[in-house]
Protein backbone atom coordinates (compact mmCIF):
# COMPACT_ATOMS: atom_id res chain seq x y z
CA UNK A 1 0.00 0.00 0.00
CA UNK A 2 2.66 2.28 0.79
CA UNK A 3 4.58 1.96 -2.65
CA UNK A 4 1.32 2.63 -4.38
CA UNK A 5 0.88 5.76 -2.27
CA UNK A 6 4.70 6.38 -3.76
CA UNK A 7 3.82 6.02 -7.39
CA UNK A 8 0.47 8.27 -6.78
CA UNK A 9 2.61 10.87 -5.16
CA UNK A 10 5.79 10.99 -8.22
CA UNK A 11 2.60 11.01 -10.20
CA UNK A 12 1.29 14.03 -9.67
CA UNK A 13 4.93 15.31 -9.20
CA UNK A 14 5.66 14.63 -12.53
CA UNK A 15 3.78 17.25 -14.54
CA UNK A 16 5.65 20.24 -12.25
CA UNK A 17 9.15 18.79 -13.61
CA UNK A 18 8.60 18.85 -17.13
CA UNK A 19 9.26 22.40 -17.95
CA UNK A 20 12.44 23.92 -16.47
CA UNK A 21 13.26 27.03 -18.94
CA UNK A 22 11.21 29.69 -17.12
CA UNK A 23 13.22 28.57 -13.93
CA UNK A 24 16.30 29.12 -15.56
CA UNK A 25 15.45 32.65 -17.25
CA UNK A 26 17.41 34.68 -14.23
CA UNK A 27 20.45 31.94 -13.78
CA UNK A 28 21.13 31.63 -17.27
CA UNK A 29 21.25 35.23 -18.61
CA UNK A 30 23.44 35.90 -15.13
CA UNK A 31 25.83 33.23 -16.08
CA UNK A 32 25.84 33.65 -19.94
CA UNK A 33 26.80 37.33 -19.47
CA UNK A 34 28.93 36.80 -16.83
CA UNK A 35 31.03 34.64 -19.24
CA UNK A 36 30.59 36.70 -22.31
CA UNK A 37 32.15 39.84 -20.19
CA UNK A 38 34.70 37.34 -19.05
CA UNK A 39 36.15 36.03 -23.03
CA UNK A 40 36.00 39.42 -23.70
CA UNK A 41 38.08 40.72 -20.86
CA UNK A 42 40.54 37.83 -21.25
CA UNK A 43 40.04 38.66 -25.90
CA UNK A 44 41.35 41.99 -25.18
CA UNK A 45 44.43 41.08 -23.36
CA UNK A 46 45.50 38.33 -25.27
CA UNK A 47 44.98 40.85 -28.14
CA UNK A 48 47.08 43.26 -26.42
CA UNK A 49 49.80 40.82 -25.16
CA UNK A 50 50.23 39.80 -29.41
CA UNK A 51 50.57 42.87 -30.42
CA UNK A 52 53.96 43.19 -27.67
CA UNK A 53 55.43 40.14 -29.43
CA UNK A 54 54.61 41.98 -33.24
CA UNK A 55 51.53 39.55 -33.73
CA UNK A 56 48.26 40.41 -35.37
CA UNK A 57 45.28 39.39 -33.10
CA UNK A 58 42.52 37.63 -34.12
CA UNK A 59 38.85 38.32 -32.72
CA UNK A 60 36.08 36.28 -32.71
CA UNK A 61 32.34 37.77 -32.23
CA UNK A 62 29.92 36.14 -30.72
CA UNK A 63 26.53 36.52 -32.66
CA UNK A 64 23.72 33.70 -30.49
CA UNK A 65 23.76 32.12 -27.92
CA UNK A 66 20.76 29.28 -27.37
CA UNK A 67 19.96 27.50 -24.36
CA UNK A 68 18.64 23.93 -25.07
CA UNK A 69 17.09 21.65 -22.48
CA UNK A 70 15.77 18.22 -22.35
CA UNK A 71 14.08 16.83 -19.64
CA UNK A 72 12.74 12.97 -19.47
CA UNK A 73 11.65 10.91 -17.07
CA UNK A 74 9.08 7.60 -16.71
CA UNK A 75 7.20 6.00 -13.81
CA UNK A 76 6.44 2.29 -14.01
CA UNK A 77 4.53 -0.06 -11.59
CA UNK A 78 2.85 -3.28 -11.13
CA UNK A 79 0.89 -5.01 -8.73
CA UNK A 80 0.42 -8.48 -7.51
CA UNK A 81 -3.38 -9.67 -6.39
CA UNK A 82 -1.80 -12.14 -4.20
CA UNK A 83 -2.46 -12.67 -0.80
CA UNK A 84 0.64 -11.18 -0.03
CA UNK A 85 -0.35 -7.79 -1.79
CA UNK A 86 2.82 -7.21 -3.31
CA UNK A 87 4.11 -4.49 -5.79
CA UNK A 88 6.89 -2.96 -8.03
CA UNK A 89 7.65 0.41 -8.80
CA UNK A 90 10.11 1.71 -10.62
CA UNK A 91 11.43 5.14 -12.88
CA UNK A 92 14.21 6.90 -14.54
CA UNK A 93 14.75 10.53 -15.32
CA UNK A 94 17.36 12.40 -17.66
CA UNK A 95 18.60 16.15 -17.55
CA UNK A 96 20.32 17.57 -20.90
CA UNK A 97 21.58 20.85 -20.90
CA UNK A 98 23.24 21.41 -24.40
CA UNK A 99 23.76 25.22 -25.11
CA UNK A 100 24.99 26.35 -28.71
CA UNK A 101 27.06 29.22 -29.31
CA UNK A 102 27.55 30.99 -32.62
CA UNK A 103 31.03 32.82 -33.45
CA UNK A 104 32.24 34.66 -36.50
CA UNK A 105 35.59 35.80 -37.43
CA UNK A 106 36.27 40.12 -37.00
CA UNK A 107 37.51 40.38 -40.84
CA UNK A 108 36.73 42.95 -43.51
CA UNK A 109 35.21 45.95 -43.20
CA UNK A 110 34.27 44.93 -39.30
CA UNK A 111 37.59 44.37 -38.35
CA UNK A 112 38.63 47.86 -40.04
CA UNK A 113 35.34 49.47 -38.41
CA UNK A 114 35.87 48.17 -34.81
CA UNK A 115 39.58 48.19 -35.01
CA UNK A 116 41.16 50.61 -37.62
CA UNK A 117 38.74 52.90 -37.77
CA UNK A 118 39.25 56.50 -35.07
CA UNK A 119 37.31 56.46 -32.45
CA UNK A 120 34.92 59.31 -33.09
CA UNK A 121 35.58 62.65 -30.89
CA UNK A 122 32.00 63.24 -29.82
CA UNK A 123 32.10 59.41 -28.21
CA UNK A 124 35.82 60.25 -26.49
CA UNK A 125 34.44 63.47 -24.87
CA UNK A 126 30.59 62.22 -24.03
CA UNK A 127 32.86 59.78 -21.55
CA UNK A 128 34.18 62.93 -20.13
CA UNK A 129 30.62 64.15 -19.51
CA UNK A 130 29.69 61.17 -17.71
CA UNK A 131 32.38 61.80 -15.35
CA UNK A 132 34.85 59.51 -16.47
CA UNK A 133 38.32 60.63 -15.19
CA UNK A 134 39.93 62.78 -17.89
CA UNK A 135 43.41 60.98 -17.53
CA UNK A 136 42.80 57.71 -19.18
CA UNK A 137 40.49 59.18 -21.51
CA UNK A 138 43.24 61.37 -22.70
CA UNK A 139 45.96 59.07 -22.54
CA UNK A 140 43.92 55.91 -23.86
CA UNK A 141 42.11 57.31 -26.91
CA UNK A 142 43.42 61.39 -27.84
CA UNK A 143 46.48 61.35 -29.93
CA UNK A 144 46.82 65.12 -30.10
CA UNK A 145 44.13 68.00 -29.66
CA UNK A 146 44.46 71.22 -31.57
CA UNK A 147 47.92 69.97 -32.34
CA UNK A 148 49.09 69.32 -29.07
CA UNK A 149 50.65 65.91 -28.96
CA UNK A 150 49.61 63.14 -26.25
CA UNK A 151 51.93 59.87 -26.01
CA UNK A 152 53.06 58.36 -29.10
CA UNK A 153 52.32 54.34 -29.60
CA UNK A 154 54.77 52.16 -30.92
CA UNK A 155 54.68 48.49 -30.45
CA UNK A 156 58.69 47.83 -31.37
CA UNK A 157 60.66 51.01 -30.27
CA UNK A 158 58.18 51.56 -27.21
CA UNK A 159 56.30 54.82 -26.38
CA UNK A 160 57.03 58.27 -26.47
CA UNK A 161 56.29 60.87 -23.79
CA UNK A 162 53.33 63.27 -24.12
CA UNK A 163 53.81 67.01 -24.64
CA UNK A 164 53.76 68.92 -21.24
CA UNK A 165 50.73 70.60 -22.55
CA UNK A 166 48.65 67.96 -23.17
CA UNK A 167 49.49 67.12 -19.09
CA UNK A 168 48.41 70.64 -18.86
CA UNK A 169 45.34 70.19 -21.02
CA UNK A 170 44.07 67.17 -18.46
CA UNK A 171 44.70 68.93 -15.92
CA UNK A 172 42.31 71.68 -16.78
CA UNK A 173 39.67 69.65 -18.07
CA UNK A 174 40.05 68.27 -14.73
CA UNK A 175 39.64 70.71 -12.52
CA UNK A 176 36.87 71.68 -15.17
CA UNK A 177 34.88 68.61 -14.69
CA UNK A 178 34.66 68.31 -11.16
CA UNK A 179 33.37 72.08 -11.29
CA UNK A 180 30.57 71.10 -13.76
CA UNK A 181 31.69 73.88 -16.19
CA UNK A 182 32.25 71.58 -18.87
CA UNK A 183 29.70 69.86 -20.90
CA UNK A 184 28.98 67.99 -24.06
CA UNK A 185 25.71 68.45 -26.76
CA UNK A 186 24.99 67.79 -29.85
CA UNK A 187 23.63 70.23 -32.27
CA UNK A 188 21.23 69.19 -34.88
CA UNK A 189 21.34 70.27 -38.85
CA UNK A 190 23.45 73.00 -40.33
CA UNK A 191 27.12 72.40 -42.02
CA UNK A 192 29.71 72.42 -39.20
CA UNK A 193 32.47 73.07 -41.58
CA UNK A 194 32.99 69.38 -42.93
CA UNK A 195 30.44 70.19 -45.76
CA UNK A 196 27.29 67.41 -44.46
CA UNK A 197 24.16 68.33 -42.54
CA UNK A 198 23.52 66.47 -39.46
CA UNK A 199 24.71 65.90 -36.45
CA UNK A 200 27.87 68.19 -34.55
CA UNK A 201 29.13 67.74 -31.18
CA UNK A 202 29.42 70.64 -29.23
CA UNK A 203 31.93 70.94 -26.54
CA UNK A 204 30.77 73.90 -24.13
CA UNK A 205 32.87 75.33 -21.87
CA UNK A 206 30.26 77.54 -19.21
CA UNK A 207 31.51 79.51 -16.14
CA UNK A 208 29.03 78.31 -14.21
CA UNK A 209 30.59 79.78 -11.21
CA UNK A 210 31.70 82.70 -9.56
CA UNK A 211 34.80 81.26 -8.09
CA UNK A 212 38.33 83.00 -9.84
CA UNK A 213 39.73 79.94 -9.89
CA UNK A 214 36.95 78.25 -12.31
CA UNK A 215 37.14 81.57 -13.94
CA UNK A 216 41.29 81.34 -14.54
CA UNK A 217 41.12 77.63 -15.66
CA UNK A 218 38.59 77.74 -18.67
CA UNK A 219 41.12 81.29 -19.82
CA UNK A 220 43.80 79.29 -19.60
CA UNK A 221 42.56 76.34 -21.20
CA UNK A 222 41.15 78.20 -24.58
CA UNK A 223 44.85 80.14 -24.41
CA UNK A 224 46.34 76.34 -24.52
CA UNK A 225 44.26 75.43 -27.45
CA UNK A 226 44.27 78.59 -29.18
CA UNK A 227 40.95 78.80 -29.02
CA UNK A 228 38.33 82.29 -29.05
CA UNK A 229 38.19 83.90 -25.98
CA UNK A 230 34.76 85.41 -26.28
CA UNK A 231 33.26 81.82 -27.36
CA UNK A 232 31.45 79.69 -24.97
CA UNK A 233 30.84 76.69 -27.37
CA UNK A 234 33.70 74.47 -29.46
CA UNK A 235 32.63 71.99 -32.34
CA UNK A 236 34.59 69.13 -31.65
CA UNK A 237 35.84 68.24 -35.27
CA UNK A 238 38.52 64.92 -36.04
CA UNK A 239 42.29 66.28 -37.41
CA UNK A 240 44.79 67.84 -35.87
CA UNK A 241 46.14 71.02 -37.24
CA UNK A 242 44.50 74.16 -38.50
CA UNK A 243 41.87 75.21 -36.13
CA UNK A 244 39.98 78.47 -36.21
CA UNK A 245 39.46 79.26 -32.84
CA UNK A 246 35.56 78.08 -33.05
CA UNK A 247 36.90 74.60 -33.22
CA UNK A 248 38.66 71.75 -31.57
CA UNK A 249 40.56 69.51 -33.85
CA UNK A 250 40.66 66.17 -31.69
CA UNK A 251 43.02 63.31 -33.40
CA UNK A 252 41.81 60.03 -31.44
CA UNK A 253 42.76 56.57 -31.79
CA UNK A 254 41.40 53.30 -33.42
CA UNK A 255 41.21 51.03 -30.84
CA UNK A 256 43.96 48.78 -32.57
CA UNK A 257 46.56 51.62 -32.07
CA UNK A 258 45.12 51.84 -28.26
CA UNK A 259 45.92 48.21 -27.75
CA UNK A 260 49.50 48.90 -29.37
CA UNK A 261 49.85 51.67 -26.76
CA UNK A 262 48.53 49.33 -23.98
CA UNK A 263 51.03 46.68 -25.20
CA UNK A 264 53.81 48.71 -24.32
CA UNK A 265 53.19 48.21 -20.63
CA UNK A 266 53.11 44.19 -20.84
CA UNK A 267 55.92 43.29 -18.88
CA UNK A 268 57.67 40.07 -20.20
CA UNK A 269 59.90 37.68 -19.35
CA UNK A 270 63.88 38.80 -19.35
CA UNK A 271 64.83 36.04 -21.58
CA UNK A 272 62.14 36.50 -24.54
CA UNK A 273 63.74 39.74 -24.75
CA UNK A 274 67.25 38.53 -25.09
CA UNK A 275 65.97 35.87 -27.29
CA UNK A 276 64.94 38.83 -29.74
CA UNK A 277 60.74 37.43 -29.66
CA UNK A 278 60.13 41.04 -28.27
CA UNK A 279 61.50 44.67 -27.36
CA UNK A 280 62.40 45.17 -23.85
CA UNK A 281 60.40 46.20 -21.12
CA UNK A 282 59.89 49.91 -20.96
CA UNK A 283 60.98 51.75 -17.30
CA UNK A 284 59.51 53.50 -14.77
CA UNK A 285 60.63 56.56 -16.08
CA UNK A 286 59.27 55.85 -20.09
CA UNK A 287 55.95 55.43 -18.42
CA UNK A 288 52.37 57.79 -18.39
CA UNK A 289 52.25 59.65 -15.83
CA UNK A 290 48.56 59.75 -16.33
CA UNK A 291 47.82 56.23 -15.80
CA UNK A 292 48.98 53.02 -13.93
CA UNK A 293 48.75 49.77 -15.89
CA UNK A 294 50.54 46.60 -14.95
CA UNK A 295 50.43 43.27 -16.42
CA UNK A 296 52.54 40.98 -15.68
CA UNK A 297 53.66 37.58 -16.19
CA UNK A 298 53.83 34.16 -14.49
CA UNK A 299 55.19 30.48 -15.44
CA UNK A 300 51.80 29.29 -13.31
CA UNK A 301 47.80 30.53 -13.99
CA UNK A 302 47.31 33.16 -10.78
CA UNK A 303 45.14 32.88 -8.24
CA UNK A 304 44.47 36.46 -8.03
CA UNK A 305 43.64 37.87 -11.45
CA UNK A 306 41.64 40.01 -12.36
CA UNK A 307 41.69 38.65 -15.89
CA UNK A 308 44.36 36.65 -17.37
CA UNK A 309 45.68 34.68 -20.31
CA UNK A 310 47.96 32.01 -21.68
CA UNK A 311 50.30 32.79 -24.57
CA UNK A 312 53.21 30.82 -25.37
CA UNK A 313 55.01 29.73 -22.40
CA UNK A 314 53.40 32.12 -19.97
CA UNK A 315 50.31 33.69 -18.29
CA UNK A 316 50.09 37.15 -18.67
CA UNK A 317 47.58 38.73 -16.00
CA UNK A 318 46.40 42.04 -13.92
CA UNK A 319 45.90 41.56 -10.26
CA UNK A 320 42.55 41.73 -9.15
CA UNK A 321 44.40 43.88 -6.05
CA UNK A 322 46.03 46.58 -8.36
CA UNK A 323 42.63 48.93 -8.64
CA UNK A 324 44.61 51.32 -10.93
CA UNK A 325 45.34 49.36 -13.65
CA UNK A 326 41.86 47.58 -13.55
CA UNK A 327 40.49 50.82 -14.00
CA UNK A 328 42.26 51.60 -16.52
CA UNK A 329 41.82 48.25 -18.43
CA UNK A 330 38.03 48.73 -17.88
CA UNK A 331 38.56 52.04 -20.00
CA UNK A 332 40.36 50.15 -22.36
CA UNK A 333 37.49 47.28 -22.89
CA UNK A 334 34.81 50.95 -22.94
CA UNK A 335 36.21 52.18 -25.80
CA UNK A 336 35.86 48.83 -28.02
CA UNK A 337 32.46 49.30 -26.97
CA UNK A 338 32.43 52.74 -28.64
CA UNK A 339 34.03 52.02 -31.41
CA UNK A 340 31.37 49.95 -32.46
CA UNK A 341 29.38 52.97 -33.24
CA UNK A 342 27.75 52.21 -36.32
CA UNK A 343 27.94 48.72 -36.86
CA UNK A 344 25.48 46.93 -38.38
CA UNK A 345 26.04 43.44 -37.27
CA UNK A 346 23.29 42.50 -34.70
CA UNK A 347 24.36 42.06 -30.59
CA UNK A 348 24.65 38.43 -29.57
CA UNK A 349 21.48 37.20 -28.93
CA UNK A 350 20.47 34.80 -26.11
CA UNK A 351 17.90 32.30 -26.28
CA UNK A 352 16.35 30.13 -23.62
CA UNK A 353 13.39 28.16 -23.74
CA UNK A 354 10.53 29.27 -21.64
CA UNK A 355 8.13 26.56 -22.07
Amino acid sequence: MGRCLLFAILVLLLPGCTSVGSASLVRDQTNYSRQAGQAEREELLRGIVSLRYSEIPSFLSLQQVVAGYQVESSVSTRIFPDRLGGSDVGGSARYTDRPTLTYSPLDGSEFYTELVQPIPPGAVFYLLGAGWAPDTIFWASIKSINGISGATEDSVSGVGYEDAEFEQVVELVRKLQKSDALDVRLRTNGDHGNGSNGYATVLWLADVSAREKTKASLQELKELLHLDGSLDRFDLVYGRLGTDGSRILVQTRSIMQTMVLASSYVIVPEDHVEEGRTSPNITNGERSELVTLNIRHATRQPDEAFVATKFRDHWFYIDDRDLESKQTFAVLMLLGMLAQDGQTTPSPVLTIPAG
